[in-house]
């Protein structure tokens, strides 16, 4: 990412979306010991791109740096395994799914959304940057990498054979910084398949969530600086590969 510049589009940033101050990172939690240390604060400024209206931060912190021990685990929230359960129960019987096939999950966390698909007998394989999350998730049964998604990783797995009959990404867009890369490497690893990925929208609606839609944009050779990107580009893309929408 370019400093001042869009993530996706590269066009100069000088809108302000929200400025909410500063605040120290998500889930950073302090040791007894860190209390009378000084803890970092970063800008909460989010701008919105005037080409292509992502909104996004600037890049203050690493993504080793938030992720080398992360605290949040998927598995804490009874609602989410209630409905992850749900969602591998409705995957595997809508996409025929079975002993062959290969469920592969980008930011896996701790296995929360996986050990569904093993326990139906389905392949899994999670992709998770945070070390002692990824530990948790080996642990847990479900088959882990502990490193950072991208076209380096993706490359390095479809040449060994290893592509996704079903790919998953919840709630990991938000938090990568290059976009295109993050995206251009889903495409990379997915088989003949789907790839479905939750994205929270600023209104609630897929039409203006344009971080679901960036790579796809740059595959197509879009221009957002010269044209606007909207859903029906999305359905349009899809449809065009068989997909149903």
């Amino acid at each position: 990412m370019t400093p001042g510049r869009c993530r996706f589009c590269d066009a100069p940033l000088t809108t302000t979306f929200v400025d909410l101050g500063a605040s120290p990172l998500a889930n950073s939690f302090l040791a007894e010991d860190d209390l009378g240390r000084m803890e970092p604060f970063y800008p909460l400024h989010a701008m919105v791109c005037d080409a292509c209206f992502l909104v996004q931060l600037p890049e203050f912190a690493s993504p080793r740096e938030i992720f080398s021990d992360y605290a949040y685990l998927s598995s804490m929230s009874d609602s989410w395994l209630a409905h992850c359960k749900a969602f591998a129960d409705a995957a595997v019987a809508r996409f025929g799914l079975t002993g062959k096939s290969l469920v592969v999950e980008v930011a896996s966390n701790d296995g929360y959304l996986l050990r569904w698909f093993k326990d139906r007998g389905v392949r899994v394989l999670g992709i998770e940057p945070a070390e002692n999350v990824a530990k948790i998730a080996e642990g847990n049964g479900v088959p882990t990498m502990a490193r950072f998604f991208g076209t380096k990783l993706a490359g390095e797995l479809a040449s060994g054979g290893t592509r996704a009959d079903l790919l998953v990404g919840n709630n990991v867009l938000a938090h990568v910084p290059d976009l295109n890369d993050f995206v251009r490497g889903l495409a990379a690893l997915l088989a003949p398949g789907i790839a479905p990925r939750h994205v929270p929208a600023q209104d609630g609606e897929m039409r203006n969530s344009i971080a679901d839609v960036s790579a796809i944009g740059a595959e197509l050779g879009w221009a957002p600086a010269r044209r606007g990107v909207d859903f029906g580009d999305v359905v349009a893309w899809w449809r065009a590969r068989k997909v149903e929408v």
